[in-house]
């Protein structure tokens, strides 16, 4: 029984033990739908690949695995760009383990050590003029170098 392929009936479902006439040189032969198509196409493979899928919802985007593993590395509740202050007791701003800053009483100031310098003496060669020590000193001895 001679058909052509548009008076041949139309089949709901294809399995792939079904076979297909193909001709190839001019010679038919016979291939099922397995081989045709491969094992990578059954309904099995199909069904499978199928469930991995993800639906896209509108205006979210896919994620790939490097973003997910930066997630997962977040500790939940963490917060960007907090900004510390000294004086915070509690909440996120808090600055823990602060060094402990010593007061400056009882220190030396700048002014001090600036009083001071000024009231020094001068040395010249090495040695203090005699001009610049105190009145009361006695038994100043004047060498030549």
């Amino acid at each position: 029984m001679d058909l052509k392929i548009s008076q041949l009936p139309e089949t709901g479902e294809v399995l792939g033990t079904d076979v297909i006439p193909i001709v190839n040189n001019g010679i038919t032969k016979k291939v099922s739908v397995t081989q045709l198509l491969g094992e990578a196409v059954s309904k099995d493979y199909v069904d499978a690949q199928d469930a991995l899928k993800v639906d896209k919802v509108e205006n979210e985007r896919l994620i790939n695995a490097t973003e997910i593993s930066k997630l997962e590395g977040i500790e939940a509740g963490a917060e960007v760009n907090v900004n510390a202050d000294w004086n915070a007791t509690t909440g996120d701003a808090v600055i823990l383990n602060k060094p402990i800053i010593p007061s400056i009483e009882g220190l030396a100031t700048e002014t001090y050590v600036n009083d001071k310098d000024a009231l020094k003496a001068d040395l010249v060669n090495g040695v203090v003029p005699s001009y610049q020590l105190p009145s009361y000193v006695d038994d100043v001895v004047e060498v030549a170098n």
